[in-house]
């Protein structure tokens, strides 16, 4: 089917007839995150998990737009953001449109991706006045991205995500998962980089 983002067909296929194109946009506070420094001092030192180094946090929002190709799709973006003042706001955020920023870590780590959605899709959508004169827009829906930077001390970058998964993401119990709630949301794992 083509290139995907995070499980999110990059063209949208329906009947060999391309509909359109989702479009992330990952969005990252200019200041210090404080919710990312408390999960941060909460996995290290409540947790005790000290091989976990480092945390980001992401709000996303995947745009599907009707286009033909993702060069023109993600113009729209682009065009689209720089106008929606309530969808991200440029004086304390920063967009990161197609694709995560790259980041640097330490030799011996492992940065592993976290996608964090509610199960209600309607909590999922997101509106705006401002959407209204991109009819090219046919939907946007929001979703959490952590990315996780932990030391691999020897394991296999599977071993890590797979201890990520277990005993930081998921809540099973006051001392084990933080950054996901069962009970409402859904997550995805994956490795994004070494």
């Amino acid at each position: 089917m083509g290139e995907t983002i995070r499980g999110i067909p990059r063209i949208l296929w329906r009947k060999g007839i391309v509909m359109g194109c989702a479009v992330p946009v990952y969005i990252a506070l200019q200041q210090t995150d404080l919710h990312c420094i408390s999960a941060l001092e909460a996995i290290q030192h409540s947790m005790k998990i000290e091989s976990v180094t480092g945390l980001r946090r992401f709000r996303v929002l995947v745009f599907e737009v009707e286009s033909a190709n993702a060069a023109d799709a993600e113009s729209l973006v682009g065009r689209v953001l720089s106008t929606s003042f309530d969808v991200l706001n440029p004086n304390k955020e920063t967009a990161y449109i197609g694709q995560l920023p790259t980041f640097t870590s330490a030799v011996d780590s492992v940065q592993i991706g976290v996608a964090v959605r509610n199960q209600d899709v309607r909590l999922r959508e997101v509106k705006s006045v401002y959407f209204r004169q991109f009819p090219e827009i046919k939907s946007v829906t929001t979703e959490l991205f952590w990315v996780v930077t932990a030391r691999k001390d020897g394991r296999s970058m599977e071993a890590v995500a797979a201890d990520i998964r277990d005993f930081v993401v998921g809540t099973k119990s006051r001392t084990q998962g933080l950054l996901a709630n069962r009970l409402f949301e859904t997550f995805d794992i994956q490795v994004i980089g070494k």
